[in-house]
């Protein structure tokens, strides 16, 4: 059976730094690409994909403040500020059967070397499943924030 592994984050569609800059130039040929273009999300989502991660879901949000709360309001008409879900495939290590003495059960051919015993194996350490590498902030610095008492 598969397994997935989920992560969210807030994405920002900016242009203002000079590689965002230069890479929109580029990709859309233009001389001054727009400010708040979505494309200027490509490099990062690219990052994320070869990662493993694929965007499965995107959706403007309009405001987002500081403890991850997102604004529904009619006041609010512009936003550059994306929520995106993005899954990719859990690796499950496979479990090798082992005899009572915790040995292989099998032999390079896949004959049974041994009689196997229904004891579970501890997984080596290098093979534990580990955790989804940290994305770094979900929030984009300065841009969309908002601060309302709870």
């Amino acid at each position: 059976m598969e397994q997935w592994e989920y992560l969210t984050k807030f994405c920002e569609a900016s242009a203002r730094s000079k590689e965002k800059r230069q890479f929109l130039k580029q990709t859309l040929n233009v001389r001054r690409p727009p400010a708040y273009t979505p494309e200027s999300m490509i490099p990062e989502l690219n990052a994320l994909g070869r990662d493993g991660w694929e965007l499965i879901h995107m959706e403007p949000v309009q405001r987002v403040n500081s403890k991850g709360k997102i604004l529904f309001s009619p006041g609010w008409r512009w936003s550059n500020v994306y929520f995106c879900v993005f899954k990719r495939r859990r690796s499950v290590p496979q479990v090798m059967p082992v005899t009572a003495h915790g040995q292989p059960a099998f032999n390079g051919s896949g004959a049974a070397s041994a009689p196997v015993t229904p004891q579970s194996a501890p997984i080596p350490a290098e093979t534990r499943p580990v955790a989804a590498v940290d994305p770094g902030p979900q929030f984009p610095p300065n841009r969309g924030v908002i601060s309302p008492e709870d």
